[in-house]
């Protein structure tokens, strides 16, 4: 069912665009560590509980701004996470030939990427940014440790007409790829929000590939001009 509004846009299924969020983000990064016989160490810290959420009375201080709180479009080009020290720039990635999400090439690791078909980052709806946890032998990527956000914390998105949005945390959880719930991450909502994702949970040496995503539930609260 398409749905305007919803995280990733007007214009692509929502079950199908969360689903290949979960899969193609992923294996693209796992698939070359799984080469080697033994993880390597640095694999094991994402085998951690990251679900966190705001009070109802936390986050109603920050819904002063109402759902009328939202900008016009503009590209993101830089992503910036304080608490966890990323400093990432912004790319896009549309849908793939077999009709999947793209995500940023593996010797971008270090980047993110607005999904295109998503609202623009600050623009009314749920705006959808991917990154990839792993590289392969490489190591951590930019969103390993994603879920170490803690609901209040804030994510600074750049866009080129020179406003800096902040989005504050309400939410961070890790939800298997099995059950992922399409509806709870994806509902409409006529203010700026932000959804960030990547692969979580811990990594089934059989299947080849993290057990969860961690994602990241963002209200935009302010923008610097």
């Amino acid at each position: 069912m398409s749905v305007k509004h919803v995280g990733v846009g007007s214009r692509v299924n929502t079950r199908a665009a969360a689903f290949v969020v979960a899969v193609s983000l992923c294996v693209a990064g796992v698939l070359l560590v799984v080469r080697s016989i033994e993880m390597p160490a640095w694999e094991s810290g994402l085998d951690r509980p990251v679900d966190k959420e705001m009070t109802p009375q936390e986050l109603e201080r920050h819904l002063s701004g109402g759902d009328d709180f939202a900008l016009p479009p503009s590209t993101a080009t830089s992503l910036s996470i304080d608490a966890i020290g990323v400093e990432a720039k912004v790319d896009s990635v549309g849908m793939n030939g077999d009709g999947d999400i793209g995500a940023p090439p593996m010797f971008r690791s270090d980047r993110t990427a607005w999904f295109e078909d998503s609202p623009y980052p600050g623009a009314e709806g749920i705006s959808v940014i991917v990154g990839h946890v792993d590289s392969g032998r490489r190591g951590p990527a930019v969103f390993y440790d994603l879920g170490l956000v803690d609901p209040g914390e804030t994510v600074e998105i750049n866009r080129k007409d020179q406003t800096t949005l902040v989005f504050t945390v309400t939410k961070v959880a890790n939800y298997p790829k099995r059950a992922f719930p399409y509806e709870e991450i994806f509902t409409p909502t006529r203010r700026a929000e932000l959804r960030l994702i990547t692969c979580g949970g811990p990594f089934d040496r059989d299947d080849g590939n993290y057990t969860e995503n961690t994602v990241v539930y963002g209200l935009l609260t302010d923008v610097k001009l």
